[in-house]
């Protein structure tokens, strides 16, 4: 097809003409707009108590953000220079944790694993932060030494590497062989982290629910990921914990003069025990991440409702 120059308004009439359906344009994706509704359905009515915990944990974070952006941002920053940017982490997760709800509720689990994995690892690097195990700057890769002399392209260069560097090893200090974890809980968090890079690289978990029974001869093959129970478990086990992360790094947003109020605790401390619960049936169902993740989180993200931002 020979390429020709045309104006805006023709090429978009083009494709108006060649790809509407019954007048509708990407007419053809109508079916699957309503087989993505049904999965996410389907998923969120089957499994009320994941339901309840994902709506009542993203509300109360998006409350606790809302009322540290009104009241808290100027009196932390007045004694912590970086809260600006630790701010705008806490809500890049929180948006994250968002995606994958939404992805969640159109039936793409395995999508919204790949995302659950930054979620993992930022809350690891903002806890090291939280902890003054390093500084947010240093998690930038931003240097006091940092030369002058250099392009500004060399210099973000530099920093690139340096941040590579630091976040490879704040993790191994987490979930790696620096962590200090004892070898079952190790050797069960080592397979978790790799339940998060398989889906990451290739989607190989969705294409061995999804696509391996195809191969073989005992399903047909779902263009939608709908109908995958192996993988909405996956994806329900891991948001929970994710999430869970995150919100022990919740209680960091305040200080004694600016401090969540007697009800905010309450609700901080309802949402916590809840997530327990829940990786409490992992154990109770014969799977070691159920107690290795509890240990994990107790000992590596160590805040209450009482906890206050460090400076």
């Amino acid at each position: 097809m020979a390429r020709v120059k045309l104006s805006i308004e023709q090429w978009q009439n083009r494709l108006t003409e060649s790809f509407s359906v019954d007048g509708v344009v990407g007419g053809s994706l109508l079916p699957l707009f309503e087989a993505e509704t049904l999965a996410g359905s389907k998923l969120y009515d089957t499994h009320r108590g994941h339901r309840h915990l994902s709506d009542c944990s993203q509300a109360f974070a998006l409350e606790t953000l809302s009322e540290v952006q009104k009241r808290h941002i100027p009196f932390l920053t007045s004694l912590v220079p970086e809260f600006p940017f630790i701010f705008v982490d806490f809500v890049m997760i929180f948006r994250r944790i968002r995606a994958v709800h939404v992805l969640s509720c159109e039936g793409y689990a395995g999508a919204a694993v790949t995302i659950l994995r930054e979620v993992k690892d930022r809350t690891i690097l903002i806890a090291a932060v939280l902890m003054n195990r390093i500084t947010y700057s240093a998690l930038m890769g931003i240097s006091p030494n940092d030369s002058n002399s250099i392009s500004k392209t060399e210099l973000d260069n530099i920093r690139r590497k340096r941040r590579g560097k630091i976040e490879r090893e704040v993790i191994a200090e987490f979930v790696g062989k620096n962590s200090g974890l004892g070898a079952a809980d190790l050797a069960a968090l080592t397979l978790w982290t790799g339940l998060f890079d398989r889906e990451m690289h290739g989607s190989f978990l969705s294409a061995s629910t999804v696509g391996m029974p195809w191969l073989v001869g005992d399903s047909e093959f779902n263009l939608h990921g709908a109908d995958n129970e192996l993988m909405d478990a996956m994806f329900m086990n891991r948001f929970n914990e994710t999430t869970w992360m995150y919100h022990r790094l919740l209680p960091n947003l305040q200080l004694e003069d600016c401090a969540f109020d007697r009800g905010w605790r309450r609700k901080w401390d309802i949402l916590d025990e809840s997530f327990w619960q829940m990786e409490k049936g992992l154990t109770d169902i014969g799977r070691p991440i159920g107690d290795a993740f509890i240990r994990f989180v107790d000992s590596k993200f160590p805040f209450d409702a009482s906890s206050l931002l460090r400076h």
